[in-house]
């Protein structure tokens, strides 16, 4: 109960701080989005203009009706519910690392439709956003979307 109480108030913090990225982010040229964040660049970008995120694991587990999502930080996770808010859709509900692990994805479709993805620096390509997030549930690393298409290296 406790932890969940300190995840919501990082979540809060993290909603008005503004984290600079880190420098590996920023000789790459890019920033770190939550699992979510696919597609749908228009509201994606209006949130992601008001803060740039670091890629510091502090790891937020969240929940919609459907499944678990990980998020790298608060950061991130904030920046995923003002995508939602942006799209009118339901926001995510913090929850803890063992609820959360509960609602883990078992399949996925076979559709062809790579994303890029990147954990500890290093990136590895997944079949769709299914077996991306299923896969980051699954195995309990937060993963941040890089890109749709494999990826480039």
């Amino acid at each position: 109960m406790a932890s969940s109480k300190l995840i919501i108030a990082l979540a809060l913090i993290a909603a008005v701080a503004i984290v600079l990225p880190s420098s590996a982010e920023a000789q790459r040229g890019r920033r770190g989005r939550g699992p979510a964040a696919q597609g749908g660049q228009g509201a994606q970008d209006n949130c992601a203009a008001q803060r740039k995120c670091s890629t510091t694991e502090e790891t937020v587990y969240a929940v919609d009706k459907r499944q678990c999502y990980l998020f790298r930080n608060p950061c991130l996770f904030s920046l995923e519910q003002c995508r939602r808010k942006d799209n009118k859709q339901n926001e995510l509900k913090v929850v803890s690392k063992q609820e959360c692990m509960k609602k883990c994805r078992d399949i996925c479709s076979e559709e062809y439709r790579p994303v890029c993805a990147e954990y500890n620096g290093a990136l590895k390509t997944f079949s769709n956003k299914c077996d991306f997030q299923r896969y980051s549930c699954k195995n309990n690393k937060s993963y941040m979307f890089v890109d749709n298409g494999a990826c480039k290296v």
